[in-house]
């Protein structure tokens, strides 16, 4: 990949064909130490770097096969292959952008929706957004949903710099966090059904008036009752009392709610909410 420099990946391949026509000496094989590219590049004292230059690792190879050493293969991936290929994935470069940290949060399901014109946002305004969270000093910040701009300035990196894959590496558990926190995850609104067509309201009043128009057709009925007199008395009682009892029912249910005040409490609670939006 480099001049002069070998990577995990090489290290690894470099491996490989030694294995092809090198063998240990040594007849007792649990007796053998084997050693990996990761046990090269540790013994080349290159901790947290991604790989070393050629001739150290050439000289701790020999010095390992003069020991007898053998080599093994791993059949996991190295660790770098898990943020290489997620820098791969977005950009295809070593640096992430604040447009390809966006998009990362957007496949994740997490992070505040923006569009691609708010990616060039100054520093100043995202530093404000900021400071607007911080104004709430209770609020639980397990519960809250970051921009992939806060994340950035929550580590203090500068957003107009590309981000590198130690910086991204700082970022990974706070994208854990929003993940389990499940702070961007929406709150399920109760839809609620589409008003009805013109058709249908001129259906339903249609109907409703044929209903009672239909019903009241079968007064014509008592005509019929009139030469038993005591029954006839009785139908009459009846639909009297059927009138009565529905005008009062009717009264009734439109003063109770205006007594309780049971009508100003959803719209007040829902002006509220959209106040707060």
């Amino acid at each position: 990949e480099e001049n002069n420099f070998l990577s995990h990946n090489e290290a690894e391949r470099i491996l490989q064909l030694i294995t092809q026509h090198y063998h240990p000496s040594k007849e007792d094989a649990s007796d053998t130490q084997c050693v990996d590219s990761a046990h090269l590049l540790q013994d080349d004292d290159v901790e947290g770097k991604s790989g070393a230059t050629v001739p150290r690792v050439a000289a701790a190879i020999i010095s390992h096969i003069l020991l007898g050493h053998c080599s093994t293969q791993k059949n996991l991936p190295l660790p770098a292959f898990f943020t290489d290929y997620i820098f791969q994935s977005l950009n295809c470069t070593n640096n992430l952008q604040i447009n390809d940290l966006q998009e990362l949060l957007h496949q994740l399901g997490i992070g505040h929706e923006e569009a691609m014109h708010h990616h060039k946002r100054k520093r100043r305004r995202i530093t404000e957004s900021s400071q607007k969270l911080a104004k709430n000093l209770h609020e639980n910040w397990a519960q809250v949903c970051f921009s992939a701009n806060q994340l950035v300035d929550i580590f203090a990196l500068d957003p107009q710099f590309p981000i590198s894959k130690e910086q991204f590496r700082h970022i990974c558990p706070a994208i854990i966090q929003q993940l389990l926190g499940k702070a961007c995850v929406p709150a399920k609104i109760k839809t609620q059904g589409s008003p009805p067509t013109a058709l249908e309201k001129y259906g339903y009043s249609t109907a409703a008036v044929l209903v009672i128009t239909v019903g009241s057709m079968f007064g014509i009925c008592l005509v019929f009752f009139n030469s038993c007199q005591q029954t006839y008395t009785l139908i009459l009682q009846l639909f009297v009392g059927l009138a009565v009892g529905t005008l009062s029912g009717d009264a009734l249910l439109h003063l109770i709610p205006q007594i309780l005040g049971l009508h100003d409490g959803p719209h007040g609670h829902n002006d509220k909410l959209y106040n707060e939006d």
